[in-house]
């Protein structure tokens, strides 16, 4: 019976936050911008980025209500500004893709066409950077951080990786063990810097610089193709697909999966040596991790 209680307190947990963030991302949506767009008479363009900077910020205060106020988490706000913290994310998001993503160029794989001009970068920037963070909320900060509660560090960790992997096969050019393999590796990478650092605008930014390293090239992003006419440079793929990652673009290479593979063996064994896996409960587990003192779960 606790692990029913807790299935069904977790699926509760989860749907409530995607409600609660949803809720304020429609009352911006349908109600603050209309009337922003309406008092300050802004054009289409402006609309767009203000639309864009506004879902982001319902994004992160509805995250913010549901952990504060509602489920009450316990411990620091994953939240929290941290300087330094953020730079990292930020620079080896560029850094653990784009360095692979030389090589192929070094190498005749990949291949430069022409430049493009920066013009459509701003727009296509804050889309990024929206759903990045929005990914990471949802993935990372909801669904894993609430599924660690209920059952534990690996079931948390190795479920969520897998419904991230499954929800990416809905992409143009994706699909197969491939696509299935770079999709969960790069998740787990994802879910296992949330597990170290505990800071959503860390692995927010991370995800976010990552995916605008790809699309400044003109290369496909997650097998999407939409973005690569708005790219200020304009480039190819040449020769295997087991290389260059084919439509499904450069998280598809051998050369990336290999390093991200380095990467999630080391935060996993910097997880384990700082004991930051938490066992599967025994017994039922309180909505609120402050009631009763229960919810609270420590390493083991």
């Amino acid at each position: 019976m606790p692990m029913i209680h807790n299935l069904l307190r977790a699926l509760g947990s989860f749907l409530l936050s995607l409600a609660v963030i949803a809720a304020i991302a429609g009352a911006f949506r349908f109600g603050v911008e209309p009337a922003i767009a309406g008092i300050f008479d802004v054009d289409e363009k402006t609309r767009g980025y203000v639309r864009r900077i506004g879902m982001l910020c319902s994004f992160v205060l509805g995250y913010w209500i549901y952990t504060k106020y509602i489920e009450r988490r316990a411990g620091k706000s994953d939240l929290a500004v941290d300087i330094p913290l953020i730079g990292l994310g930020v620079l080896s998001g560029v850094a653990i893709i784009g360095i692979p993503m030389i090589l192929l160029y070094l190498m005749g794989y990949y291949q430069y066409i022409s430049y493009s001009g920066f013009h459509a970068v701003l727009g296509v920037g804050l889309v990024i950077l929206a759903a990045a963070i929005l990914e990471e909320l949802l993935f990372r900060g909801a669904l894993f951080a609430i599924s660690e509660r209920y059952f534990g560090t690996i079931v948390a960790l190795v479920s969520q990786t897998l419904l991230f992997a499954g929800l990416h096969m809905f992409n143009d050019n994706l699909g197969g063990w491939l696509s299935i393999l770079s999709t969960a590796l790069i998740g787990g990478m994802w879910t296992l810097m949330y597990m170290v650092r505990r800071n959503i605008w860390m692995i927010g930014l991370h995800h976010a610089a990552w995916n605008f390293t790809i699309f400044l090239t003109g290369l496909p992003l997650t097998g999407q193709e939409d973005w690569r006419a708005a790219a200020p440079m304009q480039s190819d793929f040449v020769g295997s697909r087991l290389m260059t990652g084919g439509a499904a673009g450069p998280e598809e290479s051998i050369l990336v999966l290999i390093v991200v593979a380095v990467i999630v063996g080391l935060l996993m064994r910097k997880s384990m040596d700082a004991k930051l896996i938490r066992p599967l409960p025994r017994q039922s587990v309180p909505f609120r991790p402050l009631d009763k003192g229960k919810n609270d779960l420590k390493p083991e």
